[in-house]
């Protein structure tokens, strides 16, 4: 992955759980395309806005996708000027059940893209003066201090947002056990913290860390008594009206009625609505319509905060600034680089069921977001369709 592979986590019980309860399905181009066909009238602006010809160029390039490998299923937007002027899904909720089409209303899992939110929540805390980017760890966890080692208290809350405190990828990231997402939070980073940080991930070096995020989130629940999932839903969902958002997978029925994410064994897909466990959450595990997560990317291109409060523009410029001011690196909760000539904000996530990746330029407004809920084998799909869309809309332009 264009970040790291050690930002998809792999667990057994994915692989056995709700084993009674799903059906393989092979993986055929030909079930793909008559899913993307039946779904054609799904094709619209979410936002009210439309244009035609751009409809038909986008689902053209989504019908290569699919042609060449992506699926079972994918949903597309495109952002211009704050407005989503483009949105479609195509393909099947799951593999086996080709007539049950995905729809722009359903909820998808975002994977590391929660990282952005998590971060977004960091500078919400640190404009309300509750947090600051140079706090520490042994600040924020005072009560704890004594048990964490010299290594880590003087970790900052910015040096954990850019992957550059020398924490590991991942850690044990074990299920919850009836505790409070907080208590395991606080046990999994406790067992890491006790320890030498390692002598391969040296301090102010960039490794990304699912790790690293679970730290900043439980330094802000330990500055704040509050758990990040309440954080998050106060400071970051009702204020931007992301009203379908919520965690773990985006739909937990059983049988879910929503799409599935999907695992790919050998030359089969099998759905799974399922998730890694909440106590990674502030790495990964936020799921919303694609609607919503529109409204988020179109808050963060409007820098200037012309027609929201939600930070302020220094905050968001922290955000979305690298390390030294470098041209592609990790800032705080995106990956900074150069796309058709485009500042943009990037980031791709999975949790090995489902594959989002988002390009987003401030300068010019314009985003593309790209969500499939089929494996983290669809990343060379998702990715390649994204970044064909977006250098398409420049393209057109000129």
């Amino acid at each position: 992955m264009s970040l790291p592979q050690c930002a998809v986590l792999l667990f057994a019980v994915i692989c056995s759980a709700n084993a009674g309860t799903v059906r393989a399905g092979t993986v055929r181009a030909g079930t793909v395309r008559a899913g993307a066909a039946r779904a054609g009238a799904a094709l619209r602006g979410v936002s009210g806005v439309r244009s035609d010809d751009l409809s038909t160029r986008v689902g053209e390039q989504v019908d290569a996708a699919l042609e060449s490998g992506l699926g079972p299923g994918v949903v597309v937007a495109v952002i211009e000027n704050g407005k989503t002027v483009c949105a479609l899904a195509r393909g099947p909720r799951r593999i086996d059940e080709p007539d049950n089409l995905l729809k722009l209303t359903d909820k998808l899992h975002l994977g590391s893209c929660t990282k952005a939110i998590t971060a977004t929540l960091i500078g919400k805390l640190v404009d309300d003066g509750q947090l600051t980017f140079s706090a520490t760890v042994a600040e924020c966890m005072p009560e704890h201090k004594a048990d964490i080692h010299a290594d880590w208290q003087k970790v900052t809350c910015l040096e954990l947002l850019q992957h550059r405190s020398g924490m590991p990828g991942n850690g044990p990231f074990f299920t919850n056990g009836g505790q409070p997402n907080h208590d395991t939070r606080l046990a999994i980073v406790m067992e890491v913290l006790s320890k030498p940080r390692p002598e391969s991930l040296p301090f102010g070096k960039y490794a990304y860390s699912n790790m690293g995020y679970l730290l900043v989130a439980t330094m802000a629940e330990e500055r704040t008594r509050l758990s990040w999932e309440e954080l998050i839903r106060t400071h970051v969902f009702e204020p931007l009206k992301m009203t379908s958002a919520g965690f773990g997978p985006p739909d937990a029925n059983i049988p879910a009625k929503g799409p599935w994410g999907h695992r790919q064994f050998g030359d089969k897909y099998v759905p799974l609505a399922m998730d890694n466990p909440l106590s990674m959450a502030p790495a990964g595990c936020v799921h919303c319509t694609i609607d919503d997560w529109c409204r988020f990317i179109a808050f963060h291109m409007d820098e200037k905060c012309e027609h929201h409060q939600l930070l302020q523009p220094a905050t968001l410029q922290v955000l979305h600034t690298a390390p030294g001011g470098q041209e592609t690196a990790y800032a705080g909760g995106w990956m900074v680089k150069s796309i058709a000539d485009q500042r943009v904000l990037w980031h791709n996530g999975s949790n090995t069921m489902w594959y989002a990746a988002v390009n987003a330029a401030p300068e010019s407004a314009t985003a593309v977001l790209v969500v499939s809920n089929g494996p983290i084998e669809n990343q060379r799909h998702v990715e390649k369709l994204n970044r064909t869309i977006f250098e398409s809309l420049f393209a057109a332009a000129e």
